[in-house]
């Protein structure tokens, strides 16, 4: 058994692992969501993840800018074992999306507004 370490910005990964081809299994599902330290859109630093929740129980998780003028977000997918998650940069076509996927919504209004 080995512990693996490793730093990216602020957020420090640790995985014990039983050989290196484990240690990179268990770093790359984290590093695909932790190696996100700007806003792909803006260039902004404060970035933060997030998960959220529908009234139906599905869960949700993404990167969020933290600067007020942009807001943009990166998605993530979760892959069918559903215990880790992939970036969404590519459209539903296969297409590459802008800025590596990070990007503005804006609110819909409501029906009633």
């Amino acid at each position: 058994m080995v512990k693996v370490r490793v730093v990216l910005g602020k957020v420090h990964l640790e995985v014990d692992a039983e050989d290196v081809k484990s240690s990179v299994k268990q770093l790359s599902g984290f590093m695909d969501v932790y190696a996100e330290q700007q806003c792909g859109a803006c260039g902004c630093q404060a970035v933060r993840v997030e998960h959220r929740s529908d009234a139906d129980s599905h869960d949700y998780y993404s990167v969020k800018c933290l600067n007020g003028e942009c807001g943009a977000e990166l998605r993530f997918g979760q892959h069918k074992s559903g215990k880790t998650l992939f970036a969404k940069r590519k459209d539903e076509q296969g297409n590459w999306l802008d800025h590596g996927g990070w990007m503005k919504f804006q609110r819909q209004p409501r029906r009633d507004e």
